[in-house]
C-alpha cells in the first residue's frame, strides 16, 4: 500500500526587524570607516618616525639631500625600485632624470647612480646603506 504524499508546502514567515537591520549596517559601516582611518593615518611608511636622525624621517631625507644627488632614467626598472624605497622622501632629494637632462649626466654610465660626498655609488641603495654612506 502506497502512502499519499501531500504536495502542500508550508510557508515560513520571516520576521524583519528594521531596528536590528539598521543597527547591524551601522556597526559594519563603523568598522569599515575605522579600518580606512587606520590605513590612512597609521600605516607605516617612509615618514613613520619624525624624530630627527631616525631612518625614514623627514630629517633623515633632508640630511641625505645635503650631501647627495640621485641620477635616474624614466624607463629604468632599478630606478623605479629605488624610488619605491625612498617613497615620499624622494621629494626632498635632488633627482636628475638623465633622459631629460642629458648634459648633467655626461659622467653617469648607469642608473640609478648616487653622488654622495663627491663619490659615485652605483645601483639601488637601501635606506640603511644610505645612512651609512651619508653619515645621516
Amino acid at each position: 500500500m502506497k502512502k499519499k504524499v501531500s504536495k502542500k508546502f508550508s510557508k515560513e514567515v520571516i520576521s524583519f526587524d528594521k531596528k536590528n537591520f539598521y543597527s547591524s549596517i551601522l556597526i559594519i559601516c563603523f568598522f569599515i570607516l575605522s579600518f580606512v582611518i587606520y590605513l590612512f593615518f597609521f600605516r607605516e611608511g617612509p615618514f613613520e618616525n619624525s624624530d630627527s636622525g631616525e631612518i625614514g624621517s623627514p630629517a633623515f631625507f633632508e640630511c641625505i639631500s645635503k650631501v647627495s644627488k640621485l641620477y635616474v632614467q624614466e624607463w629604468c626598472s632599478h630606478c623605479t625600485n629605488q624610488k619605491k624605497i625612498l617613497g615620499e622622501g624622494l621629494k626632498l632629494i635632488e633627482t636628475i632624470d638623465c633622459g631629460v637632462e642629458e648634459d648633467k649626466c655626461l659622467d653617469i654610465t648607469a642608473t640609478p647612480t648616487w653622488i654622495i660626498n663627491d663619490k659615485k655609488v652605483l645601483g639601488v641603495q637601501s635606506l640603511e646603506n644610505l645612512a651609512k654612506l651619508t653619515g645621516c
